[in-house]
C-alpha cells in the first residue's frame, strides 16, 4: 500500500515539473509564431496582446489544480 502511494506522489511530481518546464518554452513558441499569425489574420498588435495574455492566463488556470493534486 505505501509502494503504490509513492508512486502516485512520485508520477504526479513528475507531471508537475514537466509542465513548470514546458510553460517558459510554449510562451516562447508563442511569442516566435507572432508574426505569422499576425500575418495569417491581418491582426494587429492589440489582438496579438490578447493571444499572449490568453495563453499565460489559459497556462495559471493549469498551474493551480496541477498544483494541489501534486499537495494530495
Amino acid at each position: 500500500m505505501m509502494v503504490a502511494q509513492n508512486i502516485n506522489k512520485l508520477t504526479v511530481l513528475i507531471v508537475s515539473v514537466i509542465a513548470v518546464v514546458l510553460t517558459p518554452i510554449m510562451s516562447s513558441s508563442i511569442n516566435v509564431a507572432l508574426p505569422a499569425i499576425a500575418q495569417e489574420l491581418s491582426a494587429n498588435a492589440i489582438l496579438l496582446s490578447w493571444i499572449t495574455t490568453g495563453f499565460f492566463l489559459v497556462s495559471a488556470m493549469v498551474a493551480i489544480p496541477l498544483g494541489r493534486i501534486a499537495d494530495i
